[in-house]
């Protein structure tokens, strides 16, 4: 995990690697070799997720090819059951 956000990837940012429905996005993200980034974030209180480009976030719904990512984040059952 790093510490500072990487531009042009998801950065996932999380108190832990074992926080509900972290797992099930890296792998989401992984099967799609889609370039991501893990923060640890002790404070956190949940799994969050920006997408980081040209040294800004976008909105997810913004980019092309992403709206499966947007579905599953609004799914939180799903998310947090371990496929």
């Amino acid at each position: 995990m790093n510490n500072k956000l990487v531009d042009g990837a998801i950065n996932i940012i999380t108190y832990s690697g074992d926080a509900p429905g972290f797992k099930k996005i890296v792998d989401e993200l992984k099967k799609r070799c889609i370039p991501y980034n893990s923060i640890l974030e002790p404070t956190a209180n949940k799994v969050i997720v920006i997408y980081w480009l040209n040294g800004k976030p976008k909105h997810l719904n913004e980019c092309k090819g992403l709206t499966w990512l947007v579905d599953l984040l609004g799914h939180k059952q799903a998310l947090e059951s371990e496929v």
